[in-house]
């Protein structure tokens, strides 16, 4: 296994570190099929800051299964500092699939707008994609702003896992023996059959957890 990750090292080496060796794989696959799609973003100092792409098949699926679009960010699960961006569509079948793949080194909005440029077909001139018409995120607010700016006209939507993590990570620990109780109560708000019911049952989480008020006023009602 040694030997197997040195050999692995010495050829990215060979051709000048991870990013070169990257570019040259993805330019082998252009070649070798056109199909393939890559993009390279650098800074004023001619350092790579992104790089992005999709395999045909990816295109093809982002075509045929434009309407929803599912983002999420990878940082510090992979092998370098970057972040690994990727997109998902659900196909005709309800499953996900990956339409994209992007390291980029900030997480800030000309990066996000850059990645849906990109994903959308705008940065080359083959075949541009549809604008989804619901975009499904975590609430970070670069990718929130970019949405806005790049696709008016898509709905915006947050995901309930990312939403769920937050709720826990901000408030099991505040509400100690309350937690369970408040976490019944807060998922038959976020089910409520009607708006009426929702500020019902929510003035009720408000009222009979004042140690989460702030959170919950602050940071989740708007959303």
């Amino acid at each position: 296994m040694n030997t197997a990750r040195k050999e692995a090292h010495n050829e990215v080496d060979a051709l000048g570190g991870k990013v070169h060796a990257i570019i040259s794989n993805l330019e082998d696959k252009v070649r070798a099929d056109p199909g393939w799609r890559y993009h390279i973003h650098v800074d004023p100092s001619r350092t790579v800051t992104a790089v992005f792409w999709q395999s045909p098949l990816q295109v093809d699926l982002a075509k045929r299964y434009s309407d929803v679009l599912l983002h999420d960010n990878s940082y510090k699960h992979v092998n370098c500092n970057y972040p690994l961006n990727t997109g998902i569509i659900l196909d005709g079948f309800n499953h996900s699939c990956n339409v994209w793949y992007c390291f980029h080194r900030n997480e800030d909005i000309e990066s996000f707008i850059w990645v849906l440029n990109c994903y959308l077909g705008n940065e080359s001139h083959g075949d541009t994609i549809t604008p989804p018409k619901v975009f499904v995120s975590e609430q970070h607010q670069s990718v929130i702003a970019s949405v806005r700016d790049l696709l008016p006209f898509t709905f915006h939507v947050y995901c309930l896992h990312h939403l769920e993590g937050n709720v826990d990570t901000n408030l099991r620990l505040l509400l100690g023996a309350l937690w369970q109780d408040f976490n019944r109560d807060f998922w038959q708000a976020y089910r409520a059959v009607s708006p009426d019911q929702f500020e019902a049952l929510w003035q009720h989480l408000v009222n009979q957890y004042p140690a989460a008020q702030e959170y919950l006023q602050g940071d989740l009602y708007e959303s």
